[in-house]
Formats: C-alpha cells, sequence, structure tokens
C-alpha cells in the first residue's frame, strides 16, 4: 500500500486568504510578476478567481482560475498556483523570439551567425499556467506536483474555457546581488526604472511603458554584455524544480523569452500536456479506509468547487473505483460521485 497521509488540500483560494497570499508573494520575491506583492491587486485577483469558479461566468475567455495549497491541519496557505484562461485578455503579452540570423560577405569571404531579438505578441490565444510558488518547507513529498498538476486535472474536466495552447513563463536568471543581468545588459538603457518596478508595473496590469519606451525593432544579442547574452533563456535555481515538472508534462522551449528577464517561455499543446492526456475519470463505487493499491496518486473531484489532494485508489473495473477515507472527506466526494486522478510518478 502506497503512503497516502497527507493533510495538503488544492482549493480556490478564498477572500480571506488574502493576507496569506500577501506573504507568499513577498516570500516568492521579484520576478514573480503574475505574484505581486500589492495588496489591492492581489484581492482583485481572488475576485476575479472566485467569479471565474461560477458556473454562470460570462465571458470563459476573462478566466482566472487562483488555487491555494492549504495544509488543512493548520489551516495554514502554504503554496498557490493560478491559470489565465486567455494570457493577453486585457493587454498584450510581449515577449522577444529569438531567432539566428547568418550574415556573409563574399568580399571578405567572412561568415557570421547571430542570434536577434524581436519584440513580438505572438501568444494573443494562448492560456497560461502561471503563479506557481510553495513555501520551502513545504517543498517535499510531491507538494510541488500537487499543485501544480492540479491545474491540468481542473482543465481536463472544463476544456471549453481553455485553448489549444498552453504557456508558462519562467523566471529568469538572478545573480547573487538579485539582479536580472539580462535588464542591466539591456531594458535598463532604454527604461528610466529598475526591474523590481517594472516587474512591478507588469504585475499591476501597466504595461503601457513596453510598446512605448522598448525598441520595436530587431536587438543583435551581440550588442548585450557577456552576462546578458548568458541569461537568454535561463532560469533561476529556484525554478529549475517548475521547470523540470513542465518539461515531464511534454512543455516545450520554442525561443520565445521574458521580455525584461530573458526567463523561457515554454509552451504545449492541450491534447498533449501528460496529466491532461493521461488522467483517469472514474466514479466511486465505495469508499474505505484502506486501500491495496501500491500507487499514490494525485486526484480531484470534477466540481467547480474544486478540489485535489494526493491520496489511494483501487480500480474496481474500466468504471469504478475505490477511494480511501481521507481523500474522499478532503475532497468532499461520496459513493456516486466521479473523480479525476493520475499517478504523481508520470
Amino acid at each position: 500500500m502506497a503512503d497516502s497521509s497527507t493533510s495538503l488540500l488544492v482549493r480556490p483560494l478564498r477572500k480571506t486568504d488574502l493576507d496569506a497570499i500577501v506573504e507568499l508573494a513577498y516570500q516568492a520575491g521579484s520576478g514573480m510578476t503574475n505574484l505581486p506583492t500589492v495588496p489591492s491587486v492581489l484581492r482583485s485577483k481572488i475576485h476575479d478567481s472566485h467569479e471565474s469558479f461560477s458556473p454562470t461566468l460570462s465571458d470563459v475567455e476573462k478566466g482566472y482560475y487562483f488555487f491555494a495549497l492549504e495544509d488543512v491541519a493548520t489551516q495554514r496557505v502554504v503554496g498557490c498556483s493560478a491559470i489565465a484562461a486567455r494570457a493577453n485578455v486585457e493587454h498584450p503579452f510581449y515577449s522577444f523570439k529569438v531567432t539566428n540570423q547568418v550574415l556573409h560577405s563574399k568580399q571578405l569571404n567572412y561568415t557570421q551567425e547571430h542570434k536577434v531579438l524581436y519584440r513580438v505578441n505572438d501568444y494573443q490565444h494562448t492560456s497560461e499556467v502561471c503563479a506557481l510558488f510553495v513555501l520551502p518547507e513545504y517543498r517535499h513529498s510531491h507538494h510541488g506536483k500537487l499543485i501544480s498538476r492540479a491545474r491540468f486535472l481542473f482543465m481536463s474536466e472544463y476544456p471549453n474555457r481553455f485553448t489549444h495552447k498552453i504557456i508558462a513563463a519562467l523566471r529568469g536568471h538572478m545573480d547573487e546581488n538579485n539582479e536580472s543581468p539580462f535588464w542591466n545588459s539591456f531594458a535598463k538603457n532604454f527604461l528610466p526604472i529598475d526591474f523590481p518596478h517594472a516587474d512591478k508595473l507588469m504585475g499591476i496590469g501597466q504595461k503601457h511603458f513596453i510598446h512605448d519606451l522598448l525598441p520595436d525593432i530587431p536587438i543583435f544579442s551581440i550588442l548585450l554584455d557577456p552576462l546578458g547574452q548568458a541569461c537568454i533563456g535561463k532560469i533561476q535555481d529556484a525554478t529549475k524544480p517548475a521547470y523540470r515538472l513542465l518539461r515531464k508534462e511534454g512543455f516545450e522551449y520554442d525561443n520565445y523569452i521574458d521580455i525584461f528577464d530573458g526567463g523561457p517561455i515554454l509552451e504545449a499543446y492541450y491534447r498533449n500536456v501528460v496529466s491532461i492526456q493521461k488522467n483517469n475519470r472514474r466514479i466511486v463505487k465505495s469508499i474505505s479506509s484502506s486501500t491495496n493499491s501500491k500507487v499514490l496518486y494525485l486526484i480531484s473531484n470534477t466540481e467547480l468547487d474544486f478540489r485535489a489532494c494526493q491520496g489511494c485508489v483501487d480500480m474496481l473495473d474500466e468504471n469504478a473505483v475505490s477511494l480511501e477515507k481521507n481523500a474522499a472527506e478532503l475532497l468532499r466526494v461520496k459513493v456516486g460521485d466521479p473523480i479525476r486522478f493520475i499517478s504523481v510518478h508520470l
């Protein structure tokens, strides 16, 4: 039997979670554009999320789903994640497209290949998974997988609320002084503000300065200093677990980077995401105090009042399962209800 003991639950954020999510934002630090340290903005995001989880949501393109990772034993919010139904629902989603350009001189018999950055708004019709953060002391026992992959179980149940493509913008490399070498090498030459200020403006939705001040011309990376060049498509160390999770889910880097810190933007087609493609949907036929399963699963209900946790499931037949009592209580499911589940090891 798998070790299923857990008190960690994924659920929608509530208005009463505001102080907790503000604290998470401060702990996450700079570069988490979707998790700004501005209480009024986070309050608005929680409000929008509450509206989005409603069955009467009038415009699915404006959906924003904000999830909490709660330690139910202490009633403490210890992590979060989110899904934006459209990455650019209100503002352009600017990024740099990184391409290679070969220049050749017959006269000098000389060829040189350059990396060139183009400012683009190519992610106009994509969903975005974002705002993933877990407190350091909870980064064990698959808790990061739970808060990250639970989003895909939710998307599996409500595909019409999302697009055919999903992106994830990862935080770029920061140096030992918590500064962005990419920003210092490029953007600070055009913008009269520092990286944290620009990041904060992005987080509160004030993005017009990008269009106004950043040049809409090809940028040859050779014009950046060596540190700035080295940061193109590079992630910070704290983001590596999230990167590995997304890569296992089928997300790939297609040479798009964040316009400020140079971090990679990963993308995947909805139908190819592992947790969407391979999860099971079955009816709970029985609930028991223990199971015979040797596999630990990520399990969710199928309601807009979404809940997900870890637990064990016994497959009874192709349509039905037995669910352990602890998971059933966390998910608030009963016999006859459907659930979705997938192995934590996929």
